[in-house]
């Protein structure tokens, strides 16, 4: 649930009420050092946090879906948090690698970035 306001229509006042938001069930959270992974029990993935960790040109502040819009298709199982990097796997067995790859940990070898992200962390 979240606060929003409301205005009484018998007195034009507004005040704080919580909102309930219907949401999926979530099976996992995994927090890196700037980014946070959401994963719903029905394969969703969900991602907040510094832009270029989340693969988006602004930070982002509430989650957003995170899947074939960045060439993962299929449901999410597994999800790995680094400090500055993410991995998944989906239901058929691929594996997605995104976020820095200052050190390799991308596992793709020489540093790249796949999947769009930002080329603020090349």
């Amino acid at each position: 649930a979240e606060w929003v306001d409301q205005v009484d229509p018998t007195t034009n006042v507004s005040t704080k009420v919580r909102a309930t938001i219907e949401a999926p069930r979530i099976q996992d959270v995994k927090c890196g050092s700037y980014h946070t992974c959401i994963l719903t029990e029905n394969g969703e993935l969900w991602v907040c946090g510094q832009d270029s960790m989340v693969c988006e040109p602004e930070n982002v502040e509430r989650p957003i879906r995170f899947g074939a819009n960045k060439g993962i298709h299929g449901k999410v199982k597994h999800v790995a948090v680094g400090a500055r990097h993410t991995l998944c796997i989906t239901e058929h067995g691929d594996v997605f690698s995104w976020g820095s790859n200052s050190k390799g940990q991308l596992g793709i070898g020489a540093p790249q970035y796949p999947l769009n992200c930002s080329d603020d962390e090349k």
